[in-house]
């Protein structure tokens, strides 16, 4: 959900608020590509529940992404040495993985 500047930001906050290690926890997955015939599918099975709450089937919702764990990330995770990063969904590639440890960040 955070940039990678925004991780860097939040993680120097908690910083002036505890000298207790801590955990930082990522997405782990591979992103979907768009695919707008399927969205157009799946709004036209939903399109009853859709006019029943009153919500334009169309309307698209912006706001943050899970974006998965890739390179910029892991520079700032091993740059900011959290005690421990963990994953949801898989792990990221093996050579980002590498270099968090070698920062000597635990991954969990």
């Amino acid at each position: 959900l955070l940039s990678p500047e925004q991780c860097r930001v939040e993680v120097n906050s908690m910083r002036t608020h505890t000298e207790r290690p801590f955990n930082l926890n990522f997405f782990a997955h591979t992103q979907a590509e768009a695919d707008e015939a399927e969205d157009e599918a799946w709004r036209a099975r939903l399109r009853p529940y859709y006019d029943e709450m009153c919500v334009e089937a169309d309307a698209r919702v912006e706001g943050a992404a899970r974006r998965p764990f890739g390179a910029a990330m892991a520079k700032v995770v091993a740059e900011m040495r959290p005690a421990v990063a963990s994953f949801h969904f898989g792990l990221p590639r093996e050579e980002l993985l590498r270099g968090l440890r070698g920062a000597g960040v635990k991954v969990w």
